[in-house]
């Protein structure tokens, strides 16, 4: 139980995009568009990689603040990012000791530092993951979870 609370934690750490307009800005942003990230998680420890495309295009870290809050974090700035699961599903067959689960939900850019200071937006994520282990301590587990989220993203 707590590898699955631990793997649903990477879960929320890992999920998100960017995307929508700020308030009073004008019309025609400089940087806008339909923003892709993905994240390919291999290891329970760590800050995973983040790589984007789309309006910001760069490699980052995903640094989890809480199970609905986290920091992806670039080399020209930073996007605080709230998301909410909407559908998840999760087996194990002990026998195999394979377990999977899968999540979808929204999320919202509630922040931006550094060049992404005024960014904002809003969109969806999928993640796919499974890992392999009987034992919860056991150091041959294999964990991995991709995320994929998109949606419009303007700074």
């Amino acid at each position: 139980m707590k590898r699955h609370h631990l793997v649903l934690g990477l879960i929320s750490a890992l999920t998100l995009t960017v995307g929508g307009a700020v308030p009073g800005a004008s019309a025609a942003r400089a940087h806008s568009g339909t923003q892709h990230f993905l994240v390919v998680q291999t290891s329970e420890t760590g800050s995973p990689p983040v790589i984007a495309t789309g309006p910001i295009h760069a490699a980052g870290t995903d640094i989890q603040v809480n199970d609905n809050l986290d920091r992806f974090v670039f080399p020209k700035g930073a996007l605080r990012i709230r998301h909410e699961a909407k559908a998840s599903h999760e087996s194990f067959d002990p026998k195999t000791c394979l377990g999977t689960f899968t999540e979808r939900g929204v999320y919202k850019v509630t922040a931006g530092t550094g060049k992404y200071s005024h960014v904002t937006g809003h969109g969806r994520y999928r993640v796919q993951g499974y890992f392999i282990g009987c034992t919860e301590n056991d150091p041959s587990n294999v964990l991995s979870v991709t995320i994929r989220a998109h949606g419009p993203l303007s700074y």
